[in-house]
């Protein structure tokens, strides 16, 4: 399978016709090096989810007790709350789930306001600002820049 699919064309007939496609998916022997090659991804992130409250406060939004990761976790994937997050909020990041940017900085203004401005004045959330740090990876041997801030949202409440 690996070698066929180095050129398809010239080995389909010699090593494995397309009848094998199926057979090769069902039972796990069909493989992808996307990750590696041709164009492995050349950027690495996290984000920031910064709210701020009436009264000026700045808050993190998804880990209240915590300050906001502007420089870089030690651990990013240890961020994320659960595997599914991980994936739900890698994918906002990109063009494609733009759209989804919305309902996730209004969810994360209406968590912060259920649990922290119970009828406190000033303590609900304004303005939601969400921030994704980037990350290039240099080529080997050059050092890694520092990080990049785009604002992917920013979002203000009446």
């Amino acid at each position: 399978w690996n070698v066929r699919e180095i050129n398809f064309k010239y080995w389909e007939s010699r090593v494995m016709s397309r009848h094998w496609n199926a057979p090769a998916r069902i039972f796990g022997l069909d493989q992808n090096w996307s990750m590696f090659a041709p164009l492995p991804r050349t950027e690495d992130g996290w984000l920031v989810m910064e709210g701020t409250l009436r009264d000026g406060t700045i808050v993190n939004l998804w880990d209240f007790d915590k300050p906001l990761p502007w420089s870089k976790p030690l651990l990013v994937s240890a961020t994320y709350h659960t595997q599914r997050w991980r994936k739900y909020l890698d994918n906002i990041t990109t063009e494609p789930y733009a759209a989804y940017r919305i309902p996730f900085c209004e969810w994360l203004a209406r968590r912060w306001n259920e649990e922290h401005a119970t009828g406190e004045k000033g303590r609900e959330v304004y303005r939601v600002e969400l921030s994704h740090r980037i990350e290039l990876t240099p080529p080997p041997g050059k050092p890694i820049p520092d990080p990049e801030t785009r604002v992917l949202w920013t979002m203000y409440f009446e």
